[in-house]
């Protein structure tokens, strides 16, 4: 814990019980023996070349090949399925087992940075979405905070596919309330990703009904304009130039005034905290 802490921040470590518990009942296996006396215990190790007793390693469950082509593309699959709670859990769980996890080389180590990256992009923009939709429209402020949200969804970078159905859902949530403005922007981002026919077709009617008049009904804090990335604390815009927080772990941008709480994404690392860097490979 106390490496976890110096590497990542690691503050909270509530979430990593289920992975802890996952490695250490790896770690053994039990073989029946005679009736009567107690099983023979095999401690399972991943160094199975290695003869020096001080060089064995214990296995890993749950390695980066898995996570890769398992855990990721369950994710991606509740993505593209609308299961964005769990969607979110998945990605969670993916981070949190590349927090406890070993590679064997530092090629291992960039794909795992790469798909630390991925699910906090996911973890972010499924709790955007989330967060949404738990809000009422009834009134003008509830209102205005769901295009708000609405139009942050389509900012994290997902994969082009996903992306589309953010843009998509976006679009048309835009359109229903009449912020002509904003519907139009991400129709046209729509149509310059390309992609399935079908949602093209959509973009294009909603972007030629949008052209006769682009305003927005509701004023949002959203300029389709600017690069920024969305605070993953407070789920509003960290703008470039202004001051910002990040996790050790997952790279999760946060407003400066976050530093020192605990990070939404991971649920583990503490925002700003000094930290040498999450270290997957022994060299």
């Amino acid at each position: 814990m106390q490496l976890l802490n110096r590497q990542v921040g690691a503050v909270n470590f509530g979430p990593l019980k289920p992975r802890f518990l996952e490695i250490y009942q790896a770690s053994r296996t039990f073989l029946p023996a005679t009736p009567g006396l107690p099983p023979l215990i095999n401690y399972v190790r991943r160094t199975t070349d290695e003869t020096e007793l001080r060089k064995v390693l214990p296995i890993i469950p749950r390695d980066l090949e898995t996570i890769a082509s398992v855990d990721l593309q369950e994710g991606y699959n509740a993505m593209r399925s609308n299961k964005l709670d769990e969607g979110l859990k998945t990605f969670k769980r993916i981070l949190h087992c590349l927090l406890v996890n070993a590679v064997d080389s530092q090629q291992q180590v960039t794909e795992a940075k790469k798909i630390i990256s991925t699910a906090r992009e996911y973890a972010t923009a499924m709790a955007l979405e989330l967060e949404r939709r738990a809000l009422p429209t009834d009134d003008e402020a509830n209102l205005k905070r769901s295009l708000e949200l609405s139009a942050y969804f389509t900012i994290p970078k997902l994969e082009v596919a996903h992306r589309q159905l953010a843009l998509m859902a976006a679009m048309k949530f835009a359109f229903t309330n009449k912020n002509l403005s904003s519907a139009l922007s991400f129709a046209n981002r729509m149509i310059a990703n390309g992609g399935s026919a079908k949602l093209l077709e959509q973009a294009k009617k909603i972007k030629a009904s949008s052209e006769r008049s682009p305003q927005d009904k509701v004023d949002i804090e959203f300029d389709q304009f600017a690069e920024f990335d969305v605070c993953a604390s407070s789920y509003t815009p960290i703008y470039g130039g202004s001051p910002s927080a990040a996790c050790p772990f997952d790279g999760s941008k946060h407003h400066s005034e976050f530093k020192g709480k605990l990070c939404k994404v991971c649920e583990v690392c503490e925002i700003g905290a000094p930290a040498s860097g999450i270290r997957l490979f022994a060299s």
